[in-house]
């Protein structure tokens, strides 16, 4: 129906909301997308999460009917920006992993290790303050180093709900300790 090289019937129709562009709109980018969120990310399981979700949330939220440039760069800009998010996410959650795991340096010294269990004892009670599922679903991801679709299966929520309470409980965390995590 909206097969042009302008995508400017494809917007119009989904700004009107059009089911059928929005399928149209999801057949002719998603192949794309995620080979473009592939060669940011280099692992097609996350490249292939992250263009559900963005699809999901263009749907859900009408993303559509924010867009002031062209489908085309909205889509891909999308994209790019939750890959950069993850990516640095995933660097975040590394530095948590190296404070909260021991290292072979730290437990060498014995002051280092008691650093380290005061800091794990400290986070395991700040993570306590938070609502059971943040501090559930923080404990699984960052103590048993669960990935967000392992606790998504595990505790039968949504993978953007293991999301959404994960960065709850990373602001009490940050909160807490400052910007060294």
């Amino acid at each position: 129906m909206f097969q042009t090289n302008d995508d400017t019937p494809l917007l119009n129709a989904l700004k009107f909301g059009k089911i059928e562009a929005f399928s149209q709109c999801y057949i002719k980018y998603r192949t794309r997308l995620v080979v473009y969120a592939i060669s940011i990310l280099g692992n097609e399981s996350d490249a292939q999460d992250i263009v559900q979700d963005f699809f999901t949330d263009l749907y859900e939220k009408q993303l559509y009917n924010n867009i002031n440039t062209s489908l085309k760069y909205f889509l891909y800009a999308s994209v790019k920006n939750r890959c950069l998010n993850k990516i640095r996410n995933d660097e975040n959650r590394q530095r948590i992993l190296k404070i909260i795991s021991p290292s072979e340096d730290k437990l060498l010294s014995s002051e280092g290790e008691i650093d380290l269990r005061w800091l794990q004892a400290e986070i395991s009670s700040k993570i306590r303050n938070v609502a059971p599922l943040s501090s559930k679903v923080f404990e699984l991801a960052y103590f048993r180093g669960m990935n967000r679709n392992e606790i998504a299966e595990q505790m039968r929520i949504s993978p953007n709900t293991v999301k959404n309470q994960l960065l709850r409980a990373l602001k009490i965390v940050k909160f807490h300790f400052g910007k060294k995590i």
